[in-house]
């Protein structure tokens, strides 16, 4: 039986790509092996795929540590200080748990921010393809993430540091290579290059909400989104949640997933105080930062308008909503865009505020509002301009129809096939 091998790296958004690709391989007759950070251990098991920890630290561990607020914003000045500060966990992925979770193998699969990957695939002799859920490779038309005004003639220059990556951490590369049994090489050894070759990207994003680059070279590709839709198709909502949406009109979601902030109650109440302000229903994701009503027992408004969420998959959830509000991760907005809602995004960093330039450029959406600068005003400022203005749903619902044309999975497994000669 063939034997595929996905090494993952992140929260749920950057997961649950490969965990749909993977699907799709396993039904097909390949054997999954599924590489993640041990928080997502009992999922991919439940998913019937093997388990490798690519971490032993929990993720959220990872996103809580204040200092990788620098890492979030892109601080060229604070980032060797911010890689020393999560030094342990570096070491785990790239030396304690990487290098020996795969022995042999068809073919590895590896999340963009995993370097280390063209190391096992040259130790194990494995074709290898990469998965970026943002633009991954130089080009002249746009910076890097997280700029999103362009630099002009520098443009191309930005995307160093990512090609550069592996210098951060010289040390634990070559450690890495000594455990695998490889020679040394140069600490400026280039991200994405395998034997001297550049190795394949797949990009995972709509060509629709950023057309392929006209100067990319042929070892880019953009698939569309990777959604796991086999975990909504029997998706229905609770009973209480059912309830609040036959209640009235179509909800608003606000979820800010994954990321934490110190600010979270402040946040909590601009939000509330809109929803209030506008009359406005809303959907509430509780979210990493548990965000609750408790402090507000006898509200009646608030108690009839506006439901906490738990989890629950956003492409089974969108489509019943009116608009989203969210951070801006790739995963979060392609699924609000596929279903055609209007798109504010509050960006806490990362890719984020790129994606919210995305949204603005195309009027998707009003212009991002960084979580920083949320307050009750300004939150409620670009709300109300969420909802009202009708150029953002028109314009959602044209991108949306483009987007039902893309099959982001089939189109990143067919690309593997032509590539490798798989059998499909």
């Amino acid at each position: 039986m063939p034997h595929i091998s996905f090494l993952t790296f992140g929260t749920r958004g950057d997961v649950e790509p490969f965990m749909a690709l993977a699907h799709y391989f396993h039904d097909l007759g390949y054997h999954i092996r599924f590489a993640a950070p041990i928080d997502f251990q009992s999922w991919v098991e439940q998913q019937g795929f093997d388990f490798a920890p690519t971490t032993l630290t929990p993720i959220r561990e990872i996103v809580e540590n204040p200092i990788l607020q620098d890492l979030m914003h892109f601080n060229v000045f604070k980032i060797r200080k911010a890689m020393a500060s999560l030094q342990n966990f570096t070491r785990q992925t790239i030396v304690e748990s990487i290098p020996h979770i795969i022995d042999k193998t068809d073919l590895i699969i590896a999340h963009c921010g995993l370097p280390i990957a063209c190391d096992v695939a040259e130790h194990t002799k494995a074709p290898l393809i990469y998965i970026s859920p943002i633009p991954a490779v130089a080009t002249k038309t746009i910076p890097t993430v997280p700029l999103t005004k362009s630099l002009g003639f520098l443009n191309k220059a930005t995307y160093l540091p990512m090609k550069y990556g592996r210098c951060f951490t010289p040390a634990l590369y070559r450690e890495a290579r000594e455990i695998m049994g490889l020679p040394p090489v140069s600490r400026f050894q280039k991200s994405f290059y395998l034997n001297g070759d550049h190795v394949p990207i797949l990009h995972c994003f709509s060509q629709h909400i950023l057309p392929r680059p006209y100067d990319w070279p042929d070892h880019a590709y953009i698939t569309g989104p990777l959604f796991l839709d086999k975990e909504a198709v029997n998706w229905k909502p609770e009973p209480d949640l059912a309830r609040f949406l036959a209640a009235g009109p179509p909800p608003v979601y606000i979820g800010f997933g994954s990321m934490i902030t110190g600010q979270a109650e402040n946040l909590l109440e601009s939000m509330l105080a809109t929803a209030k302000q506008t009359g406005q229903r809303i959907l509430l994701s509780k979210g990493w930062a548990e965000l609750n009503l408790s402090d507000h027992p006898d509200d009646e408004f608030l108690s009839n308008n506006v439901f906490m969420l738990g989890n629950v998959p956003h492409h089974a959830l969108f489509p019943l909503v009116k608009a989203v509000v969210h951070h801006g991760g790739a995963g979060t907005l392609a699924a609000g865009l596929r279903a055609g809602r209007p798109t504010l995004i509050c960006p806490f960093g990362f890719d984020q505020p790129w994606w919210g330039a995305q949204v603005a450029r195309q009027k998707l959406g009003p212009a991002p509002l960084p979580q920083k600068k949320l307050t009750q005003q300004t939150f409620t400022t670009a709300f109300k301009d969420l909802i009202n203005n009708p150029i953002y749903a028109q314009n959602a619902n044209q991108l949306a129809n483009a987007m039902a044309q893309e099959d982001g999975v089939k189109n990143a497994a067919q690309t593997i096939f032509k590539l490798f000669g798989l059998q499909s």
